[in-house]
């Protein structure tokens, strides 16, 4: 029995001599560890406490199991450093010796010139769309301003468009501070063809395209091919589109009026052409001219019931493929200027505004496009929206 016993152990540290090693190692240092610790403490502690019994049994019994941690982290540590040891034996003998291989020296990438154009298709396109006096110039003057204050991007605008839009605020500040204002046709001077306003955004590079609003319902055969080239080019790149509709001549103009100022169907035939395919495309239907009714929760009902209405085409087209969204969103662009009343019918019917002198030039909502615009293009999530926005599409489109 005695030699089966012998054999059986002799067996044993054979099979597992490297855990019986390794833990005896750890053991060892360990206990070492926590007994030299706890005799250090215990000597330090009869110094203190000297004759004091009680004392001294409380600091031995503390001294003794603060050893057995620490004699315990140490037996670990050693047993895991000497198995990894044994694990890999004699591996920096077995090993040749590594010769570093020189990486290969690659020649500085040459910055380009100041001078040198940009591609641009490097850089992430928003543009404005809607038919002549809209407000298209006015609405990109007032959000770069209000973005600009209100933005949590490091948005910068390049020298001339920073300059261009600065101008255009002041402007418009000038002729709305008029004492007999009364709204002109147009507040500001409108886009001749395509006008590209740069902006770098986190190190990211935006193009906003203002649009003439003529070339919406511009022919091939009116002489303007370049322009309509242009045009088409700036639909096709565009990541986002702000349809920018006159909101009173929706909610109040005749069939006539509402379809030739804002050609919801002409702006439907558009994107199917040129914005047809599965890319990611988000509309911002951005509703100006509407300061007599944005006041009431009342009021902005009724904008939203005579969009979904009148802009159905458009919203159709959305609904058609999950890759696109709308987004309704009224904003307040003067503030003291408001829809008085209509005059003349049928084709001839217009409709008149004033300055209201009991109110101030101020603004509301009109940095939300550009913040949604870049917010999508960055893939960043913009729900939720606007408590009086209304949104159209699949809703994954805008939440990341």
């Amino acid at each position: 029995m005695e030699i089966v016993l012998v054999i059986v152990a002799v067996v044993i540290v054979i099979v597992a001599w490297r855990t019986i090693l390794t833990i005896a190692a750890g053991l060892i240092a360990g206990g070492a560890v926590g007994f030299a610790f706890s005799v250090l403490i215990i000597a330090l502690s009869a110094g203190i406490f000297k004759n004091d019994k009680a004392s001294m049994d409380v600091v031995a019994g503390i001294s003794i199991f603060i050893s057995i941690i620490i004699g315990s982290v140490v037996a670990f540590k050693v047993w895991k450093k000497v198995w990894e040891a044994l694990e890999k034996p004699d591996k920096i003998q077995t090993e040749p010796e590594s010769v570093p291989v020189p990486k290969p020296v690659t020649p500085p990438t040459p910055e380009p010139r100041k001078s040198d154009k940009q591609d641009k298709s490097d850089k992430t396109v928003i543009m404005l769309m809607g038919q002549e006096a809209v407000g298209k110039t006015t609405l990109l003057a007032l959000m770069y301003k209000e973005f600009t204050r209100n933005s949590h991007f490091p948005f910068v605008a390049s020298n001339d468009t920073g300059i261009d839009l600065e101008e255009a605020y002041q402007k418009l500040c000038t002729i709305i501070e008029q004492p007999n204002f009364t709204q002109p046709p147009r507040l500001l001077p409108g886009t001749a063809s395509v006008r590209e306003y740069n902006f770098n955004i986190e190190n990211r590079e935006f193009v906003v395209y203002d649009t003439a609003g003529g070339l919406i319902m511009t022919k091939e055969s009116d002489g303007r091919a370049n322009d309509l080239e242009d045009f088409r080019n700036a639909i096709s790149k565009a990541s986002v589109i702000i349809n920018v509709i006159d909101g009173a001549a929706m909610l109040e103009g005749n069939d006539f009026l509402a379809d030739r100022v804002n050609s919801p169907t002409r702006v439907r035939d558009l994107l199917m052409r040129y914005k047809g395919g599965d890319g990611r495309c988000l509309i911002l239907f951005v509703i100006t001219k509407c300061e007599a009714w944005i006041k009431t929760e009342a009021g902005i009902d009724k904008l939203r019931k005579a969009f979904e209405d009148r802009h159905k085409v458009v919203l159709n087209w959305v609904g058609e493929n999950p890759n696109r969204a709308g987004i309704f969103v009224p904003v307040k662009t003067l503030g003291c200027v408001e829809f008085s009343f209509k005059e003349g019918d049928g084709e001839q019917e217009k409709l008149v505004f004033h300055k209201k002198t009991n109110l101030k030039f101020s603004q509301e909502n009109v940095d939300k496009p550009m913040q949604y615009a870049v917010r999508f293009c960055m893939r960043r999530s913009i729900l939720p929206i606007e408590k009086h926005f209304k949104f159209y599409g699949n809703s994954f489109m805008i939440q990341f």
